[in-house]
């Protein structure tokens, strides 16, 4: 089997996984709420650019997080937001824990971004 061949068999286990199933299925449940998910990714793409600013030294990517999470009290309070969230918070581990295997297994010198 050949690289290609087995990075698609890997793939097929990750979308059998319960982590996968969760996310589609609460990502589903936003779609038929297209303002709830407008709102939804406007606060992804925020926190996603204060997590990335963070990594390019901003010094105050707390407090940006703090304050974005305040700001969107009342989204995040809302159920089948904070379940899709949580879906992809469990999602987001797992493919980072596939991520790390395999450059530690391959011994991918990636020390130069930390």
């Amino acid at each position: 089997m050949d690289v290609k061949a087995e990075t698609l068999e890997l793939v097929r286990k990750i979308k059998e996984k319960q982590e996968y199933i969760d996310y589609l299925n609460y990502r589903s449940i936003l779609e038929r709420h297209e303002e709830l998910l407008c709102q939804v990714e406007e606060f992804r793409r925020k926190n996603f650019e204060i997590q990335v600013s963070h990594q390019y030294g901003a010094y105050n990517a707390y407090e940006n997080l703090i304050s974005l999470k305040q700001d969107y009290k009342e989204l995040l309070s809302e159920p089948k937001v904070k379940m899709f969230l949580d879906a992809e918070l469990k999602l987001s581990k797992l493919m980072a824990s596939v991520y790390d295997t395999i450059t530690e297994e391959i011994e991918f010198d990636t020390h130069f971004l930390e």
